[in-house]
């Protein structure tokens, strides 16, 4: 379950950092809706790496 939970968390991360690359390559289209997006998945995805390691350390002291 831990890798699953792994993969799936690097599965996430993986996705979200594609769909910033590609909003980035957007943005010279200049439409305000790819810089939300863009915005929305940088954040989501510094959150989701500021959390992981922490859920891994509590995952390894279970």
């Amino acid at each position: 379950m831990r890798i699953f939970n792994l993969i799936l968390g690097d599965t996430v991360r993986l996705m979200l950092a594609l769909t910033f690359g590609f909003c980035l390559y957007r943005l010279f289209v200049g439409r305000m809706f790819w810089y939300l997006l863009a915005g929305a998945s940088l954040f989501l995805l510094l959150s989701l790496s500021h959390l992981a390691p922490r859920q891994r350390v509590l995952s390894r002291k279970h």
